[in-house]
């Protein structure tokens, strides 16, 4: 007899498997519909049956076999103070290659905290660190090890304020800041008045240092912590600004600042007994000990160039005095105060001599 060639054993195999499916009885979309339903109740009865066991074994070892805690009390002393009522005290649990866990903080009072549970809910971290922070600022770390140090452990702390201490270079126009400039810090936030400090003084090598922005109490500071800290030189805005976040920077920031030159350029018209100033006519100005360099007109009745540049004395708030052609002239208006933060870096003045 001759057997079947491998080609028609193949295909008869596919007749035979289409044969068989047109026996099967498949269920109606109804009879799916409903069997399908059934099937994920009794799945969802089961995973709930399922879970509520886990959960109460979960609960049962937590009560049998409890995780090592750790409640904590001390002192709390900020600046060497002791902090004031409302501090709040929180401390972060540690450990390589574990997630962070922050506990719930707790409030000094009468220079003490209470009551501060570092309770991690998974295993694993014994040996790890617990640091504490007054305020956001760190203060200290410990070892977090419940068989050594019992459930109760008495941890001092001592804290910095919440300020920073700014220092850096200073350069007034083109060049080193003058012995003597004055740099002072105003701090700003949306919603808080404005807080002005310093001034410090420039050195001798254009540097400041010691510019401390501190905005008192700690409660009062972290309501600050975001906000923007602006800086003057000799009253003149600072191109560089800082953002008051001590949690980040430090306790010290070095912030390196230029501005503009202390400077007023003057113009405007000028009269001679109720005429034109004639060409050639000179006008100068006078503000504290300082006097302008010497200008003359070039248009009949106007004048225009001239320069108040006081440099390291700038004078700033005092009455300006012109000057023409030797004699005192009035002024329109009437007072004029060298003040570049108000007038900007021109102002217009017409004099009169009579």
């Amino acid at each position: 007899m001759r057997r079947p060639t491998a080609k028609r054993s193949r295909f008869g195999f596919i007749r035979d498997v289409v044969s068989e499916l047109r026996k099967v009885a498949w269920p109606s979309r109804r009879d799916v519909a409903y069997l399908g339903t059934i099937v994920v109740i009794i799945s969802l009865v089961v995973a709930i049956f399922l879970g509520a066991i886990d959960f109460g074994f979960y609960r049962m070892a937590g009560e049998l076999f409890p995780l090592p805690a750790v409640a904590y009390s001390g002192t709390v002393k900020v600046d060497g103070v002791d902090a004031v009522d409302g501090t709040q005290v929180i401390a972060v649990l540690t450990k390589e290659g574990m997630d962070s866990l922050p506990f719930d903080p707790v409030a000094v009072s009468d220079g003490r905290y209470e009551g501060l549970v570092v309770s991690p809910n998974v295993g694993g971290y014994s040996g790890g660190d617990v640091y504490f922070f007054v305020d956001g600022m760190f203060a200290r770390n410990v070892a977090f090890s419940p068989s050594a140090s019992g459930l109760t452990d008495v941890v001092n702390l001592s804290a910095p304020s919440v300020a920073v201490t700014y220092s850096g270079t200073v350069t007034v126009g083109e060049g080193d800041a003058a012995g003597g400039t004055e740099v002072t810090a105003v701090l700003t936030k949306e919603g808080m008045d404005d807080m002005e400090f310093g001034p410090v003084e420039v050195s001798e090598d254009g540097q400041y240092e010691g510019l401390l922005v501190y905005p008192g109490s700690r409660g009062l500071a972290l309501e600050y912590i975001g906000g923007e800290v602006s800086f003057y030189v000799d009253g003149m805005p600072a191109a560089e600004t800082a953002v008051f976040n001590p949690l980040e920077t430090g306790l010290t920031d070095v912030v390196d600042l230029s501005a503009p030159s202390v400077s007023v350029t003057y113009s405007g018209t000028v009269t001679v007994d109720g005429v034109d100033a004639a060409i050639g006519t000179e006008i100068y100005a006078v503000v504290g000990t300082y006097t302008s360099e010497v200008v003359t007109v070039t248009t009949e009745g106007l004048y225009e160039g001239l320069v108040i540049s006081p440099g390291d004395r700038p004078f700033l708030g005092e009455a300006v005095s012109f000057y023409v052609d030797g004699m005192p002239a009035a002024t329109e208006p009437e007072v004029i105060i060298f003040d570049p933060r108000t007038t900007g870096p021109t102002d217009v003045v017409n004099l009169s001599v009579l």
